[in-house]
């Protein structure tokens, strides 16, 4: 097979990256709110205030997100001002996290 990052695609064809589906697109996902390190959900509360938002996603590449955030290094793909909530209401895999009292809490605060 050829090397995909030695092909030049053909101008206006669509040329799939990888394997991992979107959530949008239908694809898997995990509830491990119950795994993350304290210091990971204590550094995106810091940023989401810093941005001035009352809420945030997070999506973040790690590889184990049970150990402590290392360093103050954050890798962070990208922070939604906008994050879905079907991920946690309705996950493939885990136990799901009901998200409108938790949003009401922290309204109410």
């Amino acid at each position: 097979g050829s090397n995909m990052l030695e092909t030049i695609p053909v101008a206006g064809k669509a040329v799939r990256l990888n394997q991992i589906e979107s959530l949008s697109t239908g694809g898997e996902a995990t509830n491990v709110t119950n795994e993350v390190h304290p210091s990971w959900g204590e550094a995106a509360g810091r940023i989401t205030k810093q941005l001035g938002l009352l809420i945030a996603g997070f999506d973040i590449m790690c590889d184990d997100i049970a150990e402590p955030l290392s360093n103050s290094y954050f890798p962070m793909l990208e922070i939604n001002s906008m994050p879905g909530f079907k991920l946690h209401e309705y996950p493939t895999t885990g136990s799901p996290v009901h998200i409108a009292p938790l949003l009401l809490d922290a309204i109410s605060r």
